[in-house]
């Protein structure tokens, strides 16, 4: 096996001191060289670890080819992603040192971020990764099958997170739509007692917080199929999602299902969950659901 390791990338700079002024007094990385070559050229590295971590070398633009590319070395998209463990003091560092902040804070499904530039307006994400294994194992999480005297509260929480999941997608007349032709009551139970649909709640402190339903054979096929997942607004960006979804992928496992399919709104940010997840397109459709409205989905696949 040849092992490989990205041990240093070039960051095209204006000047080498305040480069450095930046990048170790504002932003608090190490110095890890800074060697004189020449009267003008110098070997600066700099790095948010230590020397045996990825280096950024600070490089003097040398000619106008290079100076046109300061600040803009991916044509005006993010440039470098840093991980933290301290999200909250990177922030307040970021702040007190008067550094620009383009977007966030904010939760998505991988963790929080938010973006910054650094004093050539290069941009970075600052990314304090969920720690999957903390989620799994922790205590006051539970999964339980939904009884059919709690179908009520499977609805309750749809009408929570559907007008955050999807208020800037369709309009709020197709949400109510929506919610009241999928989440009846009557419907729901029909689901569970006529349609095998298998529903299960997340529990955080004995609260729930979201649900899965999930059928097995879906049209008497080797798939299951995802039918609805969903948490309510304040919990996401927290790794329960994917803690949901490797409950049924183990489940499909367990029945010698060979896949798991669902459909996502094409313009859902759900959509990257589910690609970083393992899933893939398998097909695009439209779906009319009556009253004038459509579903514009794709439909994607996960091999088990």
């Amino acid at each position: 096996m040849i092992n490989n390791k990205l041990v240093q990338v070039s960051l095209v700079i204006e000047n080498y001191d305040e480069a450095i002024d930046f990048y170790v007094k504002k932003l608090g990385f190490q110095l890890i060289e800074d060697s004189k070559l020449s009267e003008e050229k110098r070997w600066v590295v700099v790095s948010p670890g230590d020397a045996n971590e990825c280096c950024i070398l600070l490089a003097k633009a040398a000619n106008d080819e290079q100076q046109s590319r300061i600040g803009n070395q991916t044509g005006g998209r993010v440039f470098l992603f840093l991980h933290t463990d301290n999200f909250e003091g990177f922030y307040k560092r970021i702040i007190s040192n008067n550094i620009n902040v383009l977007n966030g804070p904010r939760d998505e499904v991988y963790g929080k971020v938010l973006v910054f530039e650094d004093l050539y307006g290069n941009k970075w994400d600052l990314i304090q990764p969920n720690n999957y294994d903390t989620i799994k194992s922790n205590k006051t999480l539970e999964i339980k099958k939904v009884k059919l005297s709690e179908i009520h509260i499977v609805r309750d929480i749809a009408h929570k997170a559907w007008p955050s999941a999807y208020e800037t997608i369709i309009s709020n007349s197709q949400i109510d739509f929506m919610l009241k032709m999928m989440y009846d009551i009557d419907t729901l139970s029909n689901q569970i007692e006529q349609l095998n649909h298998q529903i299960f709640f997340l529990y955080s402190d004995n609260i729930p917080i979201g649900f899965i339903s999930f059928e097995h054979g879906y049209n008497q096929t080797s798939s299951t199929k995802i039918h609805k997942l969903y948490l309510l607004p304040e919990t996401k960006g927290k790794g329960y999602g994917k803690l949901l979804l490797d409950f049924v992928l183990k489940r499909v496992k367990e029945e010698n299902l060979q896949s798991i399919i669902l459909n996502v709104n094409k313009k859902n940010p759900s959509f990257h969950f589910y690609k970083k997840s393992g899933f893939e397109i398998m097909d695009e459709v439209v779906l009319d659901i009556g009253n004038g409205y459509v579903m514009d989905d794709y439909v994607m696949k996960l091999e088990v």
